[in-house]
């Protein structure tokens, strides 16, 4: 059904997103090092329309970033990842094997 905020509407599709606020007291869930060789092991893509780097993380579902240059998009990359991980701490998921830390 169409609507003036919304082109389409998807049954079982919240209207709004709402943020997800973790806690501050959750640390990381592994050391630095774990961190730090996921993204030294990133994707980056160059994105010629957009004229960025595209970064992701092998093994890290959903964790991506973008930048004007390699090194912003793998800071972003980094503070994404590490959300991304407490996150996980946090609701008690599965922290994903690394190479070379398992």
């Amino acid at each position: 059904m169409a609507t003036d905020d919304k082109l389409t509407e998807e049954p079982g599709v919240d209207d709004e997103i709402q943020a997800i606020a973790i806690p501050d007291d959750i640390e990381l869930p592994v050391p630095d090092s774990y961190l730090d060789d996921v993204v030294a092991s990133a994707v980056l893509e160059w994105l010629p329309e957009s004229g960025a780097w595209f970064a992701t993380a092998p093994g890290i579902q959903g964790a991506w970033a973008i930048g004007e240059t390699k090194d912003i998009a793998r800071s972003q990359l980094h503070s994404v990842v590490r959300d991304w991980l407490r996150l996980a701490a946090w609701k008690g998921n599965e922290i994903p094997a690394i190479a070379r830390i398992d």
